[in-house]
Parts: C-alpha cells; sequence; structure tokens
C-alpha cells in the first residue's frame, strides 16, 4: 500500500496521471467490492458454509497462477 500510494504521489507530480480514468477505476473498484461482498455474504447464508471463503481465495490464487504462468 505504501509503495503504491507513493508510485500514484509520482506520477502525479510528473504530470502522467490522468485524473479522469483514475477516477473511473476507484469507482469501478468499489463498485465491484460490494457487489462481490454482497454476493458472497449471500452464498454464505445460503449454504451456511463460510469456509466458502477459502474456496474463492484459492480459486483466484490458481487462476492468477496460470495466467502468469503463460506469458513470455
Amino acid at each position: 500500500m505504501f509503495s503504491s500510494s507513493l508510485s500514484v504521489v509520482e506520477f502525479y507530480l510528473l504530470k502522467r496521471f490522468p485524473i479522469p480514468y483514475a477516477l473511473w477505476l476507484i469507482s469501478v473498484s468499489v463498485l465491484a467490492g460490494f457487489c462481490g461482498q454482497f454476493f458472497v455474504r449471500r452464498i454464505i447464508k445460503f449454504l451456511e458454509r463460510p469456509s466458502i471463503i477459502v474456496f474463492i481465495l484459492s480459486g483466484v490464487t490458481c487462476a492468477s497462477a496460470l495466467t502468469m504462468g503463460k506469458a513470455k
């Protein structure tokens, strides 16, 4: 978090930071976070198993590892 915040400040000071683009990305990220949290809570309530979070995280980690392995 610290290094990414410093990178944002650096890009802003170098005039290479498109503010409208950044605001759009922030709003999409916040909306996606709230939607994801809403749906995961509904799934946990429906299945009555909080362990579903572990399966979601492991799936995302595996998908990330597979996509990073394909890059050359």
